[in-house]
């Protein structure tokens, strides 16, 4: 399927992730993982697997993306990345990396990366992996102290994630309701004498005659 679809032409679009929680949650005691939201079983997070994932636009303009990680991840939009939280110590713990791209109206294929490495006592080592999407730019969390455990994820609007059937051969734009209205003139007397007349004002209406398969 197309890394962008517009808005008419995705089939069958379904939200498969609300943005009510993280992707991953924090929580310790985990092993070491690496985990590609592409598509894959997503056994290590909230939301269900599919074939592929979308983003929805649902107004042009500028979007801020924010990904939060311990160790490493970073989003992916239409097959180019836009950031990724570098894992390197010290910075294991959960912090943020951020970016931003203009983005018209319609639905856009992402990928989402997730790494989180071991460490020794393995009971101590903490996952969580978070993606924010908003119109405005992404508000920091509370990330003080070592432990991220003790760390808050931002309080921007968590990413919402869709699957979509199928692209439409749709070949026209959607339906759309169009109002009209008659002129109306203020009337105009006259002293003179004679047949009175009615003057009628005509309408054109330009119709755009298309196909739609999906509709039929």
């Amino acid at each position: 399927m197309n890394n962008y679809i517009p808005l008419n032409k995705a089939v069958g679009p379904k939200l498969i992730c609300d943005g009510e929680q993280a992707l991953i949650p924090q929580k310790l005691g985990v092993d070491a993982m690496t985990f590609n939201f592409d598509g894959s079983a997503c056994e290590h997070t909230t939301c269900a697997g599919a074939p592929e994932m979308f983003i929805k636009v649902e107004e042009d303009g500028l979007y801020y993306f924010g990904v939060e990680a311990d160790d490493t991840g970073s989003i992916s939009i239409a097959n180019e990345k836009l950031c990724e939280k570098d894992g390197t110590p010290p910075n294991g713990k959960l912090n943020p990396a951020t970016g931003a791209r203009f983005l018209k109206t319609g639905y856009y294929k992402v990928a989402l990366s997730y790494t989180n490495n071991a460490y020794t006592p393995v009971s101590n080592n903490a996952a969580a992996f978070n993606v924010t999407m908003d119109r405005e730019p992404i508000q920091e969390g509370k990330y003080e102290g070592n432990s991220t455990m003790k760390r808050e994820f931002s309080p921007s609007p968590k990413i919402k994630l869709w699957t979509i059937e199928k692209e439409s051969t749709i070949t026209c734009e959607p339906s759309k309701n169009v109002e009209f209205e008659f002129e109306k003139p203020e009337p105009v007397t006259t002293e003179e004498e004679g047949n009175s007349q009615t003057k009628n004002t005509p309408v054109n209406i330009v119709v755009t005659v298309c196909k739609d398969e999906t509709e039929r």
